[in-house]
């Protein structure tokens, strides 16, 4: 018998958004069992490298960033759906990054930021660096916009340094926006939004490669299907619907990199 492993790493913003999602997915997949799935599936932890976790050849089920998917994992995983969120800056499976600045901070406008620090989570994030790096390609001179970039490590750690005066701009993932607020009222009038990028396809459902196409094609089933039946738990998470998606959805997300290179700021700086 071959042994699966599943796990949901991207918004697990805080104990009680970090259940709701667990609980869906084990709803998928005794479903999924339901369904003759007859492997063993563990609940995982992913640890601290997400790109190792979803090249696994044991992966069953679990979320990516656009980014990642695109750039690095062509061959290891299949995209199969996309939550799409009510939240501010989600519309229809696609989410935008909010750019906040604390609300004392002078800066109005995004080319206001030249010369300043910028937080970012992850240099292969989408929401925290590519989509950012986008929409500062064209105000920038020689390659160079920020005087300092900070890899914070999360988008939650990316805030923290605004609290703390040690950036000035951070781009956050619209639904990690939304979740943290929820959690922090404060946020509301610590921090000021300035604007979004530019809208790019959700954080799409992903099966590992090694999974038979048969059930990849049950699992998009099951997930599309529960945007009916889990609707206390979806609601709670903020998600509307699940949209079935391929890799052709994602080209929006390099065609950000295209642009920003062909604007000749290739790295976020």
């Amino acid at each position: 018998m071959s042994r699966w492993l599943a796990a949901l790493p991207m918004y697990n913003v805080g104990d009680e958004v970090a259940g709701l999602y667990r609980l869906w997915l084990e709803r998928i997949l005794a479903r999924l069992v339901a369904r003759g799935f007859r492997e063993s599936v563990t609940l995982a932890e992913p640890g601290e490298s997400l790109l190792d976790w979803w090249q696994r050849d044991d992966l069953l089920l679990s979320q990516t960033c656009g980014y990642p998917l695109m750039t690095r994992l062509r061959d290891r995983v299949v995209p199969l759906a996309i939550p799409a969120y009510r939240y501010a800056g989600c519309q229809s499976g696609f989410y935008r990054s909010a750019l906040l600045v604390p609300a004392d901070s002078p800066i109005r406008l995004l080319a206001d930021a030249r010369g300043r620090r910028v937080a970012a989570n992850q240099p292969d994030s989408h929401s925290g660096m590519n989509a950012l790096r986008a929409a500062v390609a064209p105000l920038a001179k020689g390659g160079r916009f920020f005087a300092e970039v900070r890899w914070s490590g999360s988008h939650a750690a990316s805030i923290e340094a605004l609290l703390a005066g040690s950036a000035d701009l951070a781009a956050i993932d619209a639904v990690t926006h939304a979740y943290l607020l929820r959690q922090r009222p404060d946020l509301k009038t610590a921090l000021r939004r300035i604007g979004w990028t530019a809208p790019a396809p959700g954080l799409p459902l992903i099966a590992g490669r090694r999974v038979p196409p048969q059930w990849r094609s049950v699992l998009t089933g099951l997930i599309v299907a529960s945007s009916q039946q889990d609707r206390s738990i979806l609601d709670a998470l903020g998600i509307d619907r699940f949209v079935p998606c391929h890799w052709r959805d994602y080209r929006t997300i390099l065609s950000l990199e295209t642009s920003a290179q062909q604007h000749g700021y290739p790295e976020l700086a």
